[in-house]
């Protein structure tokens, strides 16, 4: 359930009717604000969303308030903030059914196959690409030709909403959209209602809540398509999944769900990019640590032990390194979870090509800093075995790198404390000044400036300047990016 606190100061309407109150009581309509004085069209709204005409979306329906209940198909939300403002986001889960499974779902994060003879030994059942924040919320539904995003907030040109800044936002098309169709030959699609609802970062459309997926997330099944009316998946590439059995469920009933069972999940590369291995660890990095070297059998007057257990070498031992010679570190077998981290983190079976560890780091081997398990057998990690269960979903991550360090991104607004913006056409409007025009200078750590920008018209700015291999302190650096994913079976 969302509410996004975007109507009148006194909160004194509510779905139209002067006096209404917008939740259980007025004093609550004061405080979070929720009745929408300009609401969406129904068109434009969220595919199978619960609109109220109150704040309390449990019991009605129809517009006039801020409160939505978003279907199932959302699974993250984008927040656009503004000062004095608060949004409300409340989540509901339900227990699976008997025979009913979650899915595959995870993440490729920044930081068919076939065996090594070439005979075939996996199934491709389903591939999908990771999500893109710019490609959703400068997209369009491909069934409808509708945005996927729309906000509400913005007036009309005349009447009783009337907005000047409506002049400012009229026709403005959604530029990753222009520049498709300028590049790629895509078709350039037209903003219904002239643009008046399209989302933005500014006055007018205050806070907003909207289903947005962010960079790198990915699911199985996958769902090519959703029916714009109801949210439902409307197409999928899994060749392998059964109909929900949750009849329950008027979202969920009938479905395409992947079944139990064990699944490998590959993570395509592309091009200019690195899968993240042992060698590539890039923190740490200094003087190598040397070992005391252990007494096996000590005096009379200490314990008598034998380092490594003589009995549990086998396969697990690496002769190679002498820091660390085992190829496991002992750990017992995968798949292992913890739960510290907001989700159950599972550490699936890396199923990749198997390959000996390079005996220094990659970043800077000249520095003879030993890598992690340097000589060993180890399988790389953009293939993972993972185990699909009944009443679960099961999440797997993936972790690549660019050996040219990506550029930093900035951007931001000089804004003038003296000074108010009285133009009813700028973003600003009603705020501090933002003067144009202004230089922003970066400077290198001896003061030498090595690249500037200039605020534009609303005195806002952004750039790319030279990035660096880490930080201070030592972190592992990486953004979120997109690829091709797919699952076998």
């Amino acid at each position: 359930m969302v509410y996004d606190a975007g109507g009148p100061s006194d909160g004194s309407t509510c779905g139209g009717t002067t006096g209404t109150v917008c939740g259980n009581s007025a004093i609550g309509a004061n405080m979070a604000n929720t009745a929408e004085q300009i609401p969406v069209p129904t068109n434009l709204r969220v595919p199978g969303a619960k609109y109220c005409a109150v704040a309390d979306c449990l019991t009605t329906g129809g517009s006039g308030s801020t409160g939505r209940i978003d279907p199932p198909w959302v699974t993250s939300e984008g927040w656009q903030g503004f000062s004095g403002q608060n949004s409300f986001i409340e989540f509901g889960k339900k227990p699976f059914v008997v025979g009913e499974t979650g899915g595959i779902h995870g993440e490729v994060i920044y930081a068919s196959s076939t065996a090594p003879d070439g005979s075939q030994s996996l199934t491709l059942v389903d591939t999908t690409k990771t999500s893109s924040w710019d490609d959703w919320a400068q997209g369009f539904n491909p069934t409808s030709g509708l945005p996927n995003m729309s906000c509400p907030g913005q007036g009309t040109a005349t009447g009783t909403n009337g907005d000047l800044f409506f002049f400012t936002l009229n026709n403005q098309p959604d530029y990753l959209d222009v520049y498709n169709n300028q590049h790629n030959g895509t078709p350039l699609h037209t903003i219904p209602n002239n643009s008046q609802f399209k989302c933005y970062d500014g006055m007018h459309n205050w806070n907003q809540v909207q289903p947005a997926p962010y960079d790198g997330m990915y699911q199985f099944p996958s769902v090519t398509s959703i029916n714009p009316t109801t949210g439902k998946p409307a197409g999928t590439n899994c060749t392998v999944c059964v109909p929900n059995p949750d009849l329950t469920d008027p979202y969920w009933s009938g479905m395409p769900m992947l079944p139990v069972g064990k699944y490998v999940v590959e993570m395509v590369v592309p091009p200019g990019y690195e899968l993240v291995k042992e060698e590539d660890k890039n923190i740490l990095i200094g003087d190598n640590y040397i070992a005391p070297v252990t007494q096996e059998f000590p005096g009379l007057a200490g314990s008598i032990y034998i380092l490594p257990d003589q009995a549990a070498i086998g396969a697990t031992y690496n002769a190679n390194n002498a820091q660390n010679s085992t190829q496991t570190l002992d750990r017992p077998t995968l798949p292992q979870s913890e739960g510290d981290t907001g989700s159950v983190e599972v550490f699936w079976p890396c199923v990749g090509a198997s390959r000996i560890v390079s005996d220094y780091i990659s970043l800077f081997p000249q520095s003879a800093e030993v890598s992690p398990f340097a000589g060993a057998t180890r399988n790389l990690c953009d293939r993972k075995e993972v185990t699909l269960t009944e009443h679960a979903s099961a999440l797997a991550k993936f972790w690549v790198f660019t050996s040219a360090h990506v550029a930093a991104h900035f951007t931001g607004v000089i804004t003038d404390d003296f000074t108010s913006e009285f133009d009813p056409f700028s973003p600003q409007f009603g705020e501090k000044f933002s003067p144009a025009n202004l230089p922003i200078s970066l400077k290198d750590w001896t003061g030498t400036e090595i690249s500037r920008v200039y605020t534009d018209q609303w005195g806002t700015y952004d750039g790319l300047t030279y990035s660096t291999w880490e930080v201070n302190p030592p972190n592992p650096t990486g953004i979120l990016a997109r690829f091709r994913v797919r699952v076998a079976r």
